[in-house]
């Protein structure tokens, strides 16, 4: 072989001649994914379902947050409330004019009134009842004659409170023996 022959060769392996073309497969163009319309249906009531579920979120987690204020603004005030009612008690026993008892009582009435209204309730710790160990914390047990009083609350120290049927304070008691 001579070199022309193999230039010849060579070129005829390099260049692509007209079969070599045809026989080749052009490349496909690249795939568009193409959406329906239930596909957007789909999308779209995804998102408004994402949607809809965050902003119901950020209302829980908004009504969490001001129950927690009013929770410890509540708990603050709940001294006071005792110190009132203490001092309606012995009013009652000195001699004060009726009148001042009286408004003292109407004050006390319209801050239990407010406080209700924010989901404020008393826990019921009557004398005779059996004590409920989440409502009731027991300070200690003394001897009662009355058979019938053993086991029970003979004495409420403190009053109880639950916020939104979540007991912030449980009722302070003395039980008998």
């Amino acid at each position: 072989m001579t070199l022309k022959e193999k230039e010849k060769i060579q070129k005829k392996k390099k260049a692509p001649t007209d079969q070599s073309i045809k026989k080749s497969k052009p490349s496909p163009p690249p795939k568009v994914e193409k959406t329906t319309e239930p596909d957007w249906k789909e999308k779209y009531i995804r998102l408004y379902a994402e949607n809809e579920n965050s902003q119901k979120r950020l209302a829980r987690e908004q009504l969490t947050r001001s129950l927690m204020a009013n929770k410890a603004f509540i708990l603050d005030l709940l001294p006071i409330i005792d110190d009132l009612e203490r001092a309606i008690d012995n009013l009652q026993a000195a001699n004060v004019p009726k009148e001042t008892q009286k408004g003292l009582t109407l004050i006390l009435g319209n801050l239990h009134d407010t406080l209700s209204q924010r989901g404020l309730t008393p826990i019921k710790a009557d004398i005779g009842q059996e004590p409920n160990p989440e409502e009731h914390r027991i300070l200690s047990q003394l001897p009662t004659k009355d058979e019938q009083l053993q086991g029970k609350i003979t004495e409420v120290i403190q009053k109880g409170y639950s916020l939104h049927q979540q007991i912030i304070r449980p009722a302070q008691v003395i039980t008998g023996k």
